[in-house]
Parts: structure tokens; C-alpha cells; sequence
């Protein structure tokens, strides 16, 4: 219903627009945002974001979700976003062949690997290709030809990649995906290439001579060992993931030579130490780049567990052993700032100091508290918007005004009917985040009914937003209000109607859902379909050299046992 402006955070969004700005000069950092559920640090992530997309930046987001056990899940969906989760694959690149071109297209040398296994057809038909990819990639590029332009061209399982250089393009034909490594190994080729015979390159006329032992330099990406299509961690999961480490943080530094990136990641409070892990080795090579990095957590999650520090406070002491990160706190709103925000929900109107006084009293200054009072106050007719303006209709003492955020959203869901109290309170079982398919087959609805219900609380109860395609809680705290009030027997029936069907949904995929599994049937108590989903998320995280994620599985999944 209403879409307030950002009050107060005017001196954060200052400092972290500079940040920007310095990352744009190649000098990239880490920043990390804390404040109370509420506070306004999503809002002020968004802001930066505009910010950063005004300036050209490539804007990469992700959220840790308290559901979610799967390491690396926030960090995956960032890439996603901005289309960059090849950086996860484990693959090795075969390289089939390397060819030396001239800007014009012309072959100056050649070096073939003799076994190739490419289809001698395709091979013959790519060679051809090589001349006239060359010079149609180049004619896009800047003159300048920045080592950052990459160009590839794909047929079946073959890809042409070509990287220009200042005196000479390479073109590299390969089997499977390439990886960072491999970028990388073609940039310093085309750097050695042009060191040994840049001056005959420039103008070449065909003379061989004049060329004569650029070829070993080819040679090299092909006796290497290095890309023979041979994938040497998938043995050694420690080696594996240091591979992963170093193939995403490549893969981002060569992302900034095209344009700046924005990294964001929220709730880091819920990331798993997998996650944390790859961030702090990222973070490290932000001041090298044009990579910011903002990450927002909640403080009052970090307390101990069972006596263990938790993985968040372990890793932020880490971070700042090495002078890694920023940290920026947001505080509350002062009631100048709060009469303020009520001005951009409502509007000037008349005297409202009475308003502004109780709403800063009750709320404390929280904005997300603010909002879902001004919201309620709406919904219980005590403001009405007359001919455009917001009035208030009933004098404040007479009206019973919650005194907690928690109090205030339960009244607000006791608005709405039963159809859209049941899609919430589904959607609050799944998590933060649900998709449209799943709460379908859950509920076992018809999908116009879903939909319809879906966007009257997207449009006019302001509770749920769409996003990456899924449906997400407009604020964390309505999930957990509508969790906490749900009788225990009912919750623990909807966890296992909700496991059951994301099995059904991935049984060719089991193992990327299996720490899902293992949350749901664990919440409904059912110890003997917890057990295997346990076992399963163990040995994944294992391989991946999660190994925190993979001692809590066995952990549990010994206690069931």
C-alpha cells in the first residue's frame, strides 16, 4: 500500500556511494551492514544498488535463508542473478586445438593436438569457422582490444573462444566448458606471444621466418597437463574446493575488466560456513578489483549454540585479523527522522504531533514497525484518505496500540480471510522463500485461484513480493510471526506435506535438496525419512569439503540412530 522513501541512512548511503566510487578506480572492498530485524538494511542495499546501476555497475545478489542447509546456496544464487554460475562448474576444458590469427583473420600458426577426439568433421568445419569468427569477434571489440574481451562460439560440445591480444589474437578450440584457468593461461600466452615477436606481428606479410618458435608458445596450453579434460581435485575434495575458490574469484576479477561489480549478500547471520568461507577468500581480492561487496546481518542472531561461537562471528574475527571489512550499524530512527518517514508514508497534513509522538514511542524508531503500524492503522479505520489526504479520524488515546512488532503484524493477519491466511501460512513452513509450483501441488489448489490470491497479497496487504521468479516475505518477521503462531500439530503436518512434495519434484536431483529434506522431516519429527535426506546432505557437503556442514549432517543423523 504505501512505498515510503529512505530516512536516515542519508551518511550510509554517502559512504557506501564512495565505496562505489572507489571500486570504479579498481580499489574494491568489503562492507558489512548490522542492524535489528526491521532496522532498514535491505532498504538501504536496495538504494545502493540504484546507485550502482546508474554507474555501470553488474549487480550480483544472493540471501542465506534459516531453512537452507545446502553449502554455497546463497553464494550460487548470486552468480545466478547475473548469470554467472558456470563459475560452480566442475568441469575441465580439453583444449583441441590453438591458432595464432591477425586482425584480418589470417592463420599465422597452428598446433593441433594430434588424439584430438573431436569429431574430424566438426573439426574440419571449425577450423574454417576459425578466420571468420576472428574477424566478425574483433570487429565488435573496442579498438583498444582490452585483454578483458573475451568471445566464444559454441557447436554441441566444441566451443571457439578467442582473446585478442595487442599484436595478435588467439583462438583456442576446445571440448566441454571453459574455466577460469584456462582464460587465464590464454592471456598470458597472447602476453608471452606478443614479448617474443609483437614487432613482427603488427605488420605480418605471411613470412614464416619472422615468426619462428612462436609455436612452443601455443604448444604450451596443449602439453601442459593443465587442460587435457582431466578434472585433478575430483579425487581430493579439499583440492576441489580450493579449485572452486580460485575458479570463482578468477572468474569475478575477469567480470570487472568488463564492468564494476556489485556483490550483495543478505541475512548472513543464516550463511553457511562453506559460504563464509568463499567470501572471506573473495574479499581478499576486492582491493585488487572493481568488486564491492556488501553483506547485511541481524546482531541478535549471533549468541553462542550449544556452546559453540557461531560461524558468522568466527569468520568476521577472521576477516578482521586481515583488515578485510567495513562494518557499518545501523541504529533507529530519531523522532525528527520518524516524523519524517510518516510524511513519506502519509503525506503533510493538519497537526500531527499527537501521531508522530505516539508512533515514535511505540515504535522505538524501528521502520519496518513504523510501516506495520501506519499500515494497521489503515486497516482499522483509525486513518482515512479523504479527497487525497490522510486523516486521522480517532483520537489515539481511545485506540489500544500494540506494543510490539510482533503484536502488530499478528493483528494485521487477523484482516485477512482464510484463503490468503492459508497461502502465508504454507508459504511460512517452506521459509523465507517458496515457488509458485510448490505451494501449488501443496495445497493442491487450481492455479488461477493461487495466482489471484498470490497478488492480492503481493498488492494490497504489501506481505509477500516477487523475486528471481519465486515469491519472497516482504520482511523476514511476518514469516516468523505466522511460524510461531501455528499449533504445533498443524506445523509438523505441513512440513511433511512440504517435504514429500519437494521430493516428488526432484527425484532425479535428490542431492541438491537433501539438507531441505533432512530440515523438513526433522521439523515434523519423522526420524526415519530424516535419516537418509541426513546421510546424503553428509556425503555431498563432504565432497565438496564443506566440512562443518558435513559434521552437523552426521552429527544428527547419529543422534536419530
Amino acid at each position: 500500500m504505501f512505498q515510503p522513501e529512505m530516512v536516515g541512512r542519508e551518511r550510509e548511503l554517502e559512504k557506501l556511494t564512495k565505496r562505489l566510487d572507489e571500486a570504479l578506480e579498481g580499489k574494491g572492498s568489503t562492507v558489512f551492514i548490522s542492524g535489528e530485524a526491521g532496522i532498514g538494511k535491505t532498504r538501504l542495499v536496495e538504494e545502493l544498488k540504484t546507485v550502482s546501476q546508474s554507474k555501470g555497475f553488474h549487480i550480483l545478489s544472493g540471501h542465506s535463508m534459516y531453512e537452507s542447509l545446502t553449502p554455497y546456496m546463497p553464494f550460487l544464487e548470486a552468480l545466478k542473478s547475473g548469470g554467472l554460475e558456470y563459475l560452480f562448474a566442475e568441469e575441465a576444458p580439453r583444449v583441441e586445438g590453438v591458432y595464432l590469427v591477425t586482425d584480418t583473420g589470417l592463420l599465422i600458426k597452428e598446433v593441433v593436438r594430434q588424439e584430438t577426439e573431436l569429431n574430424p568433421d566438426i573439426f574440419a568445419s571449425m577450423l574454417k569457422t576459425v578466420g571468420d569468427f576472428v574477424r566478425k569477434s574483433l570487429s565488435l571489440l573496442d579498438d583498444s582490444k582490452d585483454s578483458g574481451s573475451l568471445s566464444r562460439l559454441s557447436h554441441g560440445d566444441s566451443t571457439i573462444l578467442i582473446e585478442g591480444g595487442e599484436s595478435a589474437n588467439l583462438a583456442v578450440v576446445i571440448s566441454g566448458r571453459e574455466n577460469e584457468f584456462l582464460i587465464d593461461g590464454m592471456r598470458e600466452t597472447v602476453a608471452k606471444v606478443h614479448k617474443f615477436c609483437g614487432n613482427a606481428l603488427r605488420e605480418w606479410d605471411g613470412d614464416d621466418e619472422s615468426v619462428q618458435g612462436v609455436d612452443r608458445l601455443l604448444q604450451r596450453l596443449i602439453t601442459s597437463g593443465k587442460y587435457d579434460g582431466v578434472y585433478y581435485g575430483s579425487d581430493d575434495p579439499s583440492a576441489r574446493r580450493n579449485l572452486l575458490f580460485e575458479n570463482v574469484c578468477l572468474g569475478l576479477t575477469r567480470q570487472t575488466q568488463a564492468s564494476p561489480i556489485l556483490l550483495c549478500v543478505e541475512d548472513l547471520q543464516w550463511a553457511d560456513p562453506s559460504t563464509l568461507a568463499l567470501m572471506h577468500y573473495v574479499a581478499r581480492e576486492a582491493p585488487k578489483c572493481s568488486l564491492l561487496i556488501t553483506g547485511t546481518y541481524r546482531p541478535e542472531d549471533l549468541g553462542t549454540r550449544m556452546g559453540e561461537t557461531h560461524q558468522l562471528v568466527k569468520a568476521l574475527e577472521m576477516m578482521e585479523r586481515e583488515d578485510l571489512y567495513e562494518k557499518m550499524e545501523l541504529g533507529r530512527l530519531k523522532e525528527k527522522e520518524t516524523a519524517e518517514l510518516l510524511t513519506s508514508l502519509i503525506g503533510q497534513s493538519g497537526n500531527r504531533k499527537e501521531l508522530e509522538r505516539h508512533v515514535h514511542q511505540e515504535t522505538e524508531g524501528n521502520p519496518l514497525f513504523i510501516l506495520e503500524l501506519v499500515e494497521l492503522l489503515v486497516e482499522e479505520d483509525i486513518l482515512k484518505q479523504e479527497a487525497g489526504i490522510w486523516k486521522q479520524v480517532k483520537n489515539l488515546s481511545q485506540v489500544e496500540i500494540p506494543s510490539k512488532v510482533y503484536e502488530v503484524v499478528i493483528r494485521r493477519l487477523n484482516h485477512l480471510d482464510e484463503d490468503l491466511r492459508e497461502v502465508l501460512d504454507m508459504g511460512s513452513i517452506n521459509g523465507e522463500e517458496f515457488t509458485f509450483d510448490l505451494l501449488a501441488s501443496v495445497l493442491d489448489w487450481d492455479r488461477m485461484r493461487l495466482l489471484r490470491s498470490l497478488r492480492s497479497l503481493e498488492q494490497n496487504y504489501r506481505l509477500i513480493r516477487p523475486t528471481n521468479g519465486n515469491y519472497r516475505f516482504d520482511h523476514v518477521k511476518i514469516k516468523e510471526v505466522l511460524y510461531g503462531e501455528m499449533p504445533p500439530e498443524i506445523r509438523s503436518e505441513c512440513h511433511e506435506k512440504i517435504a514429500d512434495t519437494i521430493q516428488v519434484q526432484n527425484m532425479d536431483n535428490l542431492d541438491m535438496v537433501a539438507g531441505d529434506l533432512a530440515f523438513h522431516y526433522l521439523r515434523c519429527q519423522n526420524q526415519k525419512k530424516a535419516l537418509p535426506h541426513l546421510i546424503r546432505a553428509a556425503e555431498t557437503a563432504k565432497e565438496q569439503y564443506a566440512n562443518e556442514e558435513a559434521i552437523r549432517f552426521y552429527t544428527e543423523a547419529l543422534e536419530l540412530e
